[in-house]
Formats: C-alpha cells, structure tokens, sequence
C-alpha cells in the first residue's frame, strides 16, 4: 500500500469522525428532505481545531479541494453515515464554510488556481438560472445504438466517431434524455469602503450549482467560498479568465460583523459610556475640523446610530433611518461633512450630484457579454451598496430633474423597484440619507421661501426629516473664532 493510499484512509478516517459529531444537523436533514436537500456543511475552523490530523486534513482541502471531496464522498459511502445506498451518498454536495483567511479580489493570481479560496464582497450582477448538462446522450443515425457521454465547462464534448455497433460517423443529441443540473452565474465587486482613493472596483465571475442557485440578490454583501477555476478565452488562447465554482456562500448578517473587538476595547467602551457628556463629545468628534455647526453634528450623530425599525401588524413599514438635507451658502463645510460621515460608516456611498444619474443612486438594467452570452442583467447602484448604511448624496439640486424622481421610492419605502428589458425585481436599499443643496442664487435669503430657493420638488423635500439651513453671516466674533480654530 502507497502513502498516499495510507494518507487518503487516515483522511477518511478523520473526516467520518468529524462528520458524525458535528454535521448531525445536516445528517437528519438530508435523510428527511432527500434530493431536495442534498448539503453537507464542513465548518473548516471546527475540523482545524479536530486535533492534529484535522489541522493535517484543513491544508489537504485548501490546496486540494477536489481530491478532498472524493474522500469525504468515499467515507460517507464506506461507513454508510447517511444512506445505505452509495449511489445516493455520491450525489451528496459538499460545502466548505469559515475558511481561515479572505483573499481580496485584486490579489486573485495564478497559482490560487484549483485551490479553495474565500473571496469578500457585493453581489453585482445576477444571470437567470438555466440547466447545463453534467451527461448527454447521443445516438447513432444509421443503428440507433446510444451512448452516454459525460460533459465538461465548456462546448458540448461528442462521443467518438465511430459507431461501435455499425461503423456510423453520425451522433445526434436527445436532449430529453440528458442528465441536467442548475447553474446560476454572478459578478461579485469588492466592497467600495475597502478601496484606496482612485481605485477602481475589481470583479470576479462567481457560478453557482444545484442548492446555491437563486441564494443571492444583486445588492447583498457576502462571502463566497469556492475553487479558484481557469476558462480559456478561445479554442487556441493561451490567456485563459479566472472564475470561482463556488461550494458555499455565507451571507453577511451583521452590518459590523468585519470589526473584530478586543477585551480591551470592551472595558474601553465601557469607561466611555459611563460619561454623563457621551452625546456631546461623540458630535465633537465627528469632523472636528469644521468649527461650529453643533446641532448638525448632533442630529447627524443620532443618524449614525439610527432609530428601530418597525413592521406593523398590517405589514406596512416604517423606517428607522432618519433623512437629512443640508442647505446654505458655499464654503461652509457642508461637502467635508458628507466626506467625513462616508468615511466613519462601515457601510456608506459618497456620490456627487452632477455625476449621478438615477441609474447609478438605484439601479440599472445593462446588457454586457457575462455568463458566456450576451444579455440583461441588474446592476446595484449607490443606494444599494449602501444598504445597512449613510449615503451621501452632494450637490443634490446639481442634479437632473428626471434623475432625482428615482429617490423617491427608496428614500420613503428603502426599495428600489426595476422594470426593464423584461427584468422586474425589487432591490432594498435600508440606508440613511444625508444630502447638501446650495441656493439657487449663490447666497441664502431669509425673506424667501425655502422650496423657492432649491431647485428641488416639495414632494422630494418632504421625504427629509430635518433640513438644516447653514448660513455664512459676518460676525466679528464667529469670523475671529474660526480663524483661531483653522
């Protein structure tokens, strides 16, 4: 016997040992629900942490996953953990969960290749599901003689040219009697809070199988877990695209699950809450370089943390985030404001209003070369990606008419609902929004009305809970102090 035979019983050994105390969920599940719950979770922490052949079998399954599959599949059917019957222990689907690092999307390189990786990011683009074929089944033209033939990614593969049974060197395909599975496709981009100033948002092509399929929306934010797989741009290219066959995906639940808080920061925590003058100071800290302006800073602190959302009985729904718009004359800090908030949120969008379209604050309809076809697909705009978090919206009356009628909806409900090129979905976008507006005429005026001065419909003001006016009056002392603080 071969070490690697010896390697592949210890494996197996070790894995049936793990399944059977761990994955009893998953077990009993898959025996009730059989075929149409066929997933087997495999926690990667949990097995690395199985004593020291599991840390051994953790290194096995990152760097080869597809021989690692084989053998947990070959120890389901050796111990008969879920079914006596091997042909159904073989159709189980494997899913590997809480891999130990995530790897950027931009750092995605060639030797990752057929090795597990965890990528983190936001769902882009999603296809329709479709049936591929795993097996085709052709027949000979001139004896009716069939044969089976397995497929792979790519073109369908013929059977050999010639008949076994007459010598005929024509096959046609019987596309009822093919074996089929569900695929969907995405396009995951990494998350805009993580990019550097002038950098562009990178995208990797994600294909989801079977149970995974229709698990995700365009919009949401997760943790894809997958192989890393290379597809050849052309018959004779030798420049191949990277894509991810994804085994499971891990859907962020908690808008602050990526912080990682130490005992440390806790007694911290605890010492700052105990200040009678918390709310104060927490204003103070947010853009300390713009002087002044406390009540704004304040009523933007309480937006930070937000308000509860509620669901009555009747099923309607009233939001927690609070609105705010900014209104006054220029130079007075309102931009920096909105940059600093962008930069404080875990999750935010900073858009400015003359390079925003209604498209682009909530979502589009675009048709692009994705999936191996040309089609429709939805793309997630900024509202979107800002979903658990503040938009900042600036220059908001720089904006075009017909573009700012697409916040109306998603400032009121938190949904953006599309209709075009034949897709029809609706989109949440549960985010605060804080927008900053300048006059009509350069300057404020006192004795006129606010809807006269912005070239904004009433209807849209009134979806904003506080309005602030921000005016810039000569004051020898505001003047002096501000000079001091610069």
């Amino acid at each position: 016997m071969s070490d690697y035979d010896v390697t592949i019983i210890v494996s197996e050994e070790i894995l049936s040992s793990f399944i059977q105390d761990t994955c009893t969920d998953d077990i009993n599940r898959i025996r009730r629900e059989y075929p149409n719950y066929r997933s087997l979770h495999i926690d990667i922490k949990s097995l690395r942490d199985y004593g020291k052949e599991g840390a051994m079998v953790v290194d096995k399954i990152l760097h080869r996953p597809r021989d690692m599959k084989d053998t947990i599949i070959g120890a389901l059917v050796l111990d008969k953990i879920i079914f006596e019957e091997e042909e159904k222990s073989r159709d189980i689907e494997v899913r590997y969960n809480h891999l130990p690092d995530k790897l950027p999307i931009r750092e995605i390189r060639s030797d990752g290749i057929n090795t597990l990786i965890s990528v983190e990011g936001m769902v882009k683009q999603v296809t329709d599901v479709k049936p591929e074929v795993v097996v085709a089944v052709f027949q000979c033209s001139s004896c009716g003689h069939r044969v089976r033939e397995p497929q792979e990614i790519g073109e369908m593969k013929f059977p050999p040219d010639t008949c076994p049974t007459c010598g005929g060197k024509r096959y046609e395909p019987i596309p009822h009697l093919h074996q089929y599975k569900d695929i969907q496709k995405l396009r995951v981009q990494e998350s805009p809070e993580g990019l550097r100033a002038g950098e562009q948002p990178r995208t990797i092509e994600v294909k989801l199988e079977d149970g995974l399929v229709d698990s995700v929306t365009a919009g949401m934010r997760c943790a894809i877990n997958g192989i890393l797989c290379p597809i050849s741009q052309g018959k004779k290219s030798l420049v191949h695209d990277l894509y991810i066959d994804c085994c499971s995906i891990e859907k962020e639940r908690d808008t602050y699950s990526e912080l990682e808080i130490t005992p440390e920061d806790v007694d911290h925590i605890m010492e700052i809450a105990a200040d009678p003058d918390l709310f104060t100071k927490i204003g103070q800290s947010i853009a300390p370089s713009v002087y002044g302006n406390e009540v704004v800073k304040e009523a933007v602190t309480l937006m930070l943390f937000g308000g509860v959302r509620k669901v009555l009985p009747s099923g309607d729904v009233l939001r927690g985030d609070s609105h705010i718009l900014l209104v006054g004359d220029p130079g007075i800090a309102k931009s920096q404001l909105l940059r600093r908030l962008a930069s404080i949120s875990p999750r935010s969008a900073y858009v400015s209003g003359r390079g925003a379209s209604a498209a682009g604050l909530t979502a589009a309809a675009v048709k692009e070369e994705f999936g191996g076809e040309s089609r429709w697909v939805l793309e997630a705009g900024a509202l979107v990606m800002a979903d658990g978090g503040i938009a900042c919206v600036d220059e908001m009356d720089k904006m075009n008419k017909d573009d700012r009628s697409g916040l109306h909806e998603a400032m009121e409900s938190q949904t953006i609902s599309i209709s075009k090129a034949g897709i029809n979905a609706t989109l949440q976008c549960r985010c605060a929004l804080i927008g900053a507006a300048n006059p009509k005429m350069g300057r404020f005026d006192d004795y006129v009305s606010l809807g006269e001065q912005i070239d904004m419909p009433p209807s849209l003001l009134s979806r904003f809970d506080l309005i602030f006016i921000m005016t810039d009056k000569p004051n020898v002392k505001t003047d002096y102090d501000i000079g001091r603080h610069i």
